[in-house]
């Protein structure tokens, strides 16, 4: 069993200001270094934010990864996959381990 010690850090998660409302990569990747850089023990995405549920399946799990390739086994990368649905969080769970997740943190239902 793991033993989670010190801050993890909820990373927000940036968007673009364009019509799609886009996934800021970019501005992830200094999210990412500014976090490690401040001393944090882990990085959380997709967390209760507020931006979760504004996403779809695929950004979410291709955000994380691209979270957790950035972060090179720096720190943990722990992945909010809660979803209304109990199938739709356990999809999310698998793919956030094979994306890499150190861990996952599931919410119960929000509705």
């Amino acid at each position: 069993m793991s033993t989670f010690s010190g801050v993890i850090v909820p990373m927000v998660t940036p968007f673009r200001r364009d019509e799609g409302q886009t996934i800021n990569y970019e501005a992830g990747e200094r999210l990412v270094e500014r976090i490690i850089a401040g001393g944090a023990s882990g990085i959380f995405t997709f967390g209760s934010n507020g931006e979760f549920h504004v996403c779809t399946p695929d950004e979410k799990i291709e955000f994380s990864r691209f979270v957790i390739e950035r972060v090179a086994g720096r720190v943990p990368v722990y992945v909010g996959t809660g979803s209304c649905s109990t199938r739709e969080a356990v999809e999310m769970s698998k793919r956030a381990e094979d994306a890499g997740a150190s861990a996952v943190s599931v919410i119960n239902p929000y509705f």
